[in-house]
């Protein structure tokens, strides 16, 4: 019953991206835009890995590492920084996702998890507090990116010790699913609250 809730939650990044395709020239990130379209094919590419292989970790090996890259853009876009920052962070957390991939694509990738989910938080946490005038229409996303990587940050950090731990897991296992939906319907709201903000050409 929990694996076909499961999979239901996990396929609610749909509703973002038909939100998303249905509203395409409303005036949003290209960062943004990317990071909605990865998210979803992310989730079909880890339901059909989980069935047929009984492993997600190949598709989580190259969707961790594609999302963080479009969360960066995202908020280097944002934050108006141009400075060589960025390019640092970037080349180190493809370094660390190159040594995980080189060691294998079927196992955990846990050290470019727990680099991704500090870095989202951080960048999220910088630019939800330096309040900057024309992006707070931005909030609406930046909170729930925040809310939910921070979280995501502190199950990584801490995976061993619940996977051990089967009461725990259970216990997690149902807080995971709703964090995930809410940060799908999150993003859903901010495309519909801005879908008739058009993009001129």
């Amino acid at each position: 019953m929990l694996s076909n809730l499961s999979d239901i939650i996990l396929f609610s990044s749909v509703i973002p991206f038909v939100l998303l395709l249905a509203n395409w020239r409303m005036k949003v990130s290209t960062w943004l835009r990317y990071l909605i379209v990865l998210r979803f094919l992310s989730d079909v590419f880890c339901f059909v890995f989980r069935h047929e292989f009984h492993s997600v970790f190949p598709v989580f090996h190259v969707s961790v590492f594609l999302e963080t890259l479009c969360y960066l853009f995202y908020f280097r876009e944002l934050s108006g920084y141009k400075n060589k920052q960025y390019l640092l962070i970037l080349l180190m957390f493809t370094a660390v996702t190159c040594l995980e991939m080189g060691e294998g694509m079927w196992l955990n990738n846990y050290w470019s998890t727990l680099f991704s989910t500090l870095l989202i938080t951080l960048f999220s946490l910088r630019l939800i507090l330096v309040s900057v005038e024309s992006k707070k229409d931005q909030f609406a996303v930046l909170i729930p990116i925040f809310i939910f990587h921070t979280s995501m940050f502190t199950y990584t950090l801490f995976e061993n010790i619940i996977r051990e731990n089967a009461h725990l897991f259970r216990f997690l296992q149902p807080i995971i699913l709703i964090l995930i939906l809410f940060y799908n319907l999150s993003f859903s709201l901010f495309i519909f609250k801005n879908r008739t903000r058009k993009l001129t050409f």
